[in-house]
């Protein structure tokens, strides 16, 4: 439900479902990862921050490689809409290796991108 509320930019029902699901106490990484993305994509990285870290311990706990590194890329993202671009650049890198090792070149492509970017601005 979560993923149509925000097809059609419905981000605060979107937001609504997930932290039922959160309060409920889900222990799906997904759900996690999807609320951080959502607090994202409406400009609050800070928010973002905490649903990460729960879906990035959910996803390792199961080795979940395609979703950890998601996870890690929304964290970079997050940490740079704070500011804090060491940080983001730690993030975006681990997000890089991981989709390296799931042989998506496509993702390393755009995070080197996203990496050089947050860098030349230094």
């Amino acid at each position: 439900m979560a993923h149509l509320y925000r097809g059609y930019g419905l981000y605060a029902d979107a937001v609504e479902v997930l932290e039922g699901l959160v309060k409920q106490g889900s222990q799906v990484a997904t759900v996690y990862q999807l609320l951080g993305d959502t607090y994202l994509e409406i400009g609050l990285p800070q928010l973002a921050k905490k649903p990460y870290e729960k879906a990035l311990k959910l996803a390792t706990n199961t080795e979940n490689l395609s979703v950890q590194a998601g996870i890690q890329a929304g964290l970079g993202k997050a940490y740079y809409g704070l500011g804090n671009k060491d940080e983001a650049v730690q993030w975006l890198e681990k997000a890089k290796v991981g989709y390296g090792e799931l042989g998506d070149s496509l993702q390393v492509q755009e995070l080197d991108k996203t990496i050089n970017s947050i860098l030349e601005k230094e």
